[in-house]
């Protein structure tokens, strides 16, 4: 365990309890783990020093979702589609593309957390809300290509 509130007793008993461990392991100053991987990392990145690589892993913790339609012709109900672009385990930061065929825009944009992701309560769900407007078409047959990413901003 690292950090410093891994001093306080009660902090050392709920782990003992979720983990199922009778000791729980501080073998590092917990004030200075943090710096030690600071460093370490600053060093693989460096090309002055010679360090064994260490690969750092990061996954999505909550399903993001999109959920899109398309303005509805005359005599037609408008069709919303949703999809579940990065499921929880994902990798982190990634990207994906959706292709819209024979479209030229023109759809309202919902992304969210999915119906399953368990946030924070009084947290909002959607995450952002776009209203794409309709290019110009030059040519008969047009793709709408979205690239949505996941990242840390």
């Amino acid at each position: 365990m690292v950090g410093d509130a891994t001093r306080i007793p009660i902090i050392q008993q709920k782990c003992k309890e979720v983990f199922g461990v009778e000791q729980v392991s501080r073998t590092l100053n917990s004030l200075e783990c943090v710096a030690r991987g600071c460093s370490l990392q600053a060093a693989m990145l460096s090309p002055l020093f010679k360090v064994a690589d260490y690969e750092v892993q990061e996954y999505n913790s909550l399903p993001v979702s999109i959920t899109y339609s398309f303005p509805s012709s005359e005599g037609e109900q408008a069709k919303t589609v949703t999809k579940e672009l990065f499921p929880i385990g994902s990798s982190f930061p990634s990207t994906k593309t959706i292709t819209f065929d024979n479209k030229k825009g023109g759809l309202d944009l919902l992304v969210h957390y999915s119906d399953g992701a368990e946030i924070l309560s009084g947290l909002p769900r959607e995450v952002a809300k776009y209203a794409i407007k309709e290019g110009k078409n030059k040519h008969e047959k047009v793709s709408f290509i979205l690239r949505v990413s996941n990242n840390i901003h």
